[in-house]
């Protein structure tokens, strides 16, 4: 196997090697050593991340400073024989080797509303403490990432290419219907997370407490916003209890870490704003032949644009009750 052979090259031999995880991305492996310690194995994805050793650099500065600022809150990594921290190269392939955070589970739905006021106060912190951090910004890994109207024009550049035209194209009345979203969330210059997903948070075994934050290879400077709109969207789209509630306790988590400032307005649209961008990639990848996010099937990313726009239509129809709901949030955080 591909993955136990960059470990004994870049680390040690192990003895075991699993799957791990369920990514759209990068290949990831849980892995244990010869003393039975568990570590998180992972192959960078060179297609969606064009200079892995960026990547890589980046990582480093992110939990060599919250390794200080807030021990814990990241996992660490481990340092590799090869010619970067942490990182070990072969054959065109970039893996890296985590510490495994013990005595925590991933809760990929919301099922109470602590859970979700934990989730957001969690990613509300880690902007919160990435804006201290000092030194050059970090360069961004991915150009226009998160930007709706760069996806909107790639969109229209992968409908051009393949010879179809806006009208036979899945959906495409849905989506000229909401191009309009675009005068939401410039880019910003905070630092945001990138990949605000419940499964991104590690929570306590025991109690409804977020006790790590993973996969940092998308922080880089952007829109608040675009942070709690993923984490809500993501909420939102499976949650089991009362969507309202969520979005409450989520918005209520997120303003007491964050300090952001944020309007009722920017609350409300920020689901909605990353739902849709979200969905016209999924589109645009399964327009252009799956050359982005991971598929078992062809037609997966054409399910999960369409999961997008169905959320996307829930939230427009909740509008008015995300409003009520939201503004006395913003209110108690002013």
């Amino acid at each position: 196997m591909i993955a136990n052979a960059a470990l004994a090259a870049g680390w040690f031999k192990g003895l075991e090697c699993q799957v791990f995880g369920a990514g759209h991305i990068n290949d990831t492996y849980v892995v244990r050593d010869a003393a039975g310690v568990r570590f998180v194995l992972q192959r960078i994805n060179p297609r969606v991340f064009r200079d892995p050793s960026l990547v890589l650099r980046n990582v480093v500065r992110i939990v060599e400073y919250l390794g200080v600022k807030a021990p814990g809150f990241v996992a660490a990594l481990v340092p590799s024989r090869g010619d970067e921290p942490g990182l070990h190269t072969a054959d065109g392939e970039f893996w890296r080797l985590w510490r495994y955070v013990e005595n925590t589970r991933v809760c990929p739905v919301v099922k109470t509303l602590q859970m979700a006021r934990a989730a957001g106060a969690a990613f509300g912190r880690f902007q919160q403490l990435m804006a201290g951090m000092p030194g050059d910004p970090l360069a961004p890994v991915i150009p226009g990432f998160l930007e709706l109207q760069a996806y909107l024009t790639h969109f229209d550049d992968v409908v051009l290419a393949h010879g179809v035209t806006s009208a036979e194209t899945p959906c495409s009345e849905f989506i000229a219907a909401r191009r309009d979203l675009t005068r939401y969330f410039p880019p910003g210059e905070c630092y945001i997370h990138g990949d605000c997903k419940l499964n991104n948070l590690l929570f306590n075994q025991t109690r409804e407490e977020v006790v790590c934050v993973v996969d940092l290879d998308t922080v880089m400077r952007g829109h608040w916003a675009w942070d709690f709109g993923d984490l809500a969207r993501s909420a939102l789209s499976e949650t089991t209890i009362d969507e309202v509630a969520v979005f409450a306790a989520l918005a209520g988590g997120f303003l007491a870490t964050s300090r952001v400032g944020a309007s009722v307005e920017e609350l409300v649209m920020a689901p909605r704003y990353v739902a849709f961008m979200l969905g016209v990639r999924f589109l645009s990848d399964h327009l252009a032949g799956d050359e982005y996010f991971k598929v078992e099937h062809r037609g997966d990313n054409l399910l999960r644009a369409r999961q997008q726009f169905t959320l996307v239509e829930l939230l427009e129809s909740l509008e008015e009750k995300l409003q009520r709901v939201a503004a006395p949030l913003v209110a108690q955080a002013g």
